[in-house]
């Protein structure tokens, strides 16, 4: 099955790539930024936890 495909779009366009580097994204060099992955990681869960909180 040869399904067409839609292009590829740059990931800062999508919503939810740009929530999970609301810090910034990790360096290309190989080495992981810790202090900007723990940042990140909080803000997504800070976001998770609140939409949580307004379904309930």
């Amino acid at each position: 099955m040869n399904a067409i495909l839609p292009p590829k779009q740059p990931a800062n366009t999508n919503i939810w790539y740009c929530l999970a580097t609301l810090y910034g994204e990790q360096p290309t060099n190989g080495q992981i930024d810790n202090e900007l992955a723990e940042k990140n990681m909080t803000a997504w869960n800070k976001f998770v936890e609140y939409r949580k909180l307004k379904r309930e």
